[in-house]
């Protein structure tokens, strides 16, 4: 851990030994290739006083501390120049950063909720009576079924669709059909909603660049899916 040093007189520690900027470029290059704007950044450091070099291929460092993690975490770098200007602690140059990958966000809150409205929509489908909506709810399942296929693909994932306990499934079928039409309409509607929520909430990250497209469809989508169950339970009863 790379930690502020500061003597009772509030000046850099004499016993520190200044890096030219030559010196730093040199080491730095031995390992790493900079592009014009992380050389530029180094020669902004001419006033400055440089006392450390630190380069990892294996872990980052963090820009605020300095201090070195052994994962590669986004915003981190590989690079971390270490440096006194006017100021009596150091101060951290991190280059090199580590940009998120579009195949690390984490998509959990997503599958979740897909797993959990393809559980309800299997539910409904066998507790309806009547034909049209046995098909409304087998068309809103494989939907669910298919944009698990699709973000896979996108996402470079591998998520398999968890197979119905089907004691539990025959356990809810009496309770929805009990409850009747707009209990079962207004909870689909509920469950989609929540499904647009989770993939809205990862519209706004930075970092999911080309991917984003595949996410805003599948949330037109589900607009659509959530005007057709309102249309369905204003126009057609459900015994």
């Amino acid at each position: 851990m790379m930690m502020k040093e500061r003597n009772e007189n509030g000046k850099k520690p004499s016993n520190t030994q200044e890096i030219s900027i030559s010196d730093c470029l040199h080491k730095i290059n031995s390992k790493f290739e900079l592009n014009e704007q992380e050389i530029n950044k180094i020669y902004d450091l001419e006033e400055a006083i440089i006392s450390g070099v630190y380069l990892t291929e294996e872990g980052s460092f963090n820009p605020e501390n300095g201090e070195f993690v052994t994962e590669n975490i986004p915003g981190n770098g590989k690079i971390c120049i270490k440096y006194f200007q006017k100021l009596p602690y150091p101060k951290f140059l991190i280059l090199k950063k580590i940009e998120a990958s579009e195949n690390e966000i984490n998509l959990n809150s997503i599958y979740n909720q897909l797993e959990e409205n393809i559980l309800f929509f299997e539910e409904a489908r066998k507790a309806s009576k009547r034909m049209i909506f046995k098909r409304l709810f087998e068309n809103h399942k494989t939907q669910a079924l298919k944009t698990i296929e699709d973000l896979n693909k996108s996402f470079s994932r591998s998520i398999i669709h968890r197979k119905t306990d089907e004691k539990a499934l025959a356990d809810r079928l009496h309770f929805l059909q009990k409850k009747g039409r707009n209990y079962v309409l207004n909870k689909a509607m509920y469950l989609e909603n929540k499904l647009a929520e989770a993939i809205s909430t990862k519209l706004v990250q930075p970092e999911l660049k080309s991917k984003r497209h595949k996410l805003e469809t599948i949330n037109n989508e589900l607009k659509q899916n959530i005007a057709e169950l309102k249309r369905f339970q204003n126009t057609v009863l459900l015994r």
